[in-house]
């Protein structure tokens, strides 16, 4: 079974699984046995964890709309473009509410004092 597992990981999930390797391999009279349920547990913690910093990121880059308007000068095709992106993958990833709105509003505030 956790064959199955480790064969559907890419190379960098394989090898950020590994080192955590001490969470899924028990010591078998000095044999080391990966115990499936264990690697799966393991698997799935780490996924959690990408998950919630790609969350974070993807705010995070929502928050700095103003800069990135500034960065391109105003191009409004690669703002919208730069925001669609990050709420698409936010919306997908997510399982809260989207609450864009307080967001846009400091964006909205900021540009106008700057």
């Amino acid at each position: 079974m956790w064959c199955c597992f480790n064969d559907s990981l890419t190379k960098q999930a394989k090898a950020k699984v590994l080192s955590y390797c001490n969470n899924y391999k028990i010591n078998n009279n000095g044999v080391y046995k990966i115990v499936a349920p264990l690697l799966y547990k393991t698997i799935m913690r780490l996924a959690t964890l990408d998950s919630n910093a790609m969350d974070h990121q993807l705010w995070a880059n929502l928050r700095k709309l103003t800069s990135y308007a500034i960065q391109e000068n105003g191009n409004i095709d690669k703002i919208h473009t730069h925001f669609d992106h990050n709420f698409t993958q936010l919306k997908a990833t997510t399982s809260t509410s989207l609450s864009l709105m307080p967001i846009l509003q400091s964006q909205m505030q900021n540009s106008t004092l700057t």
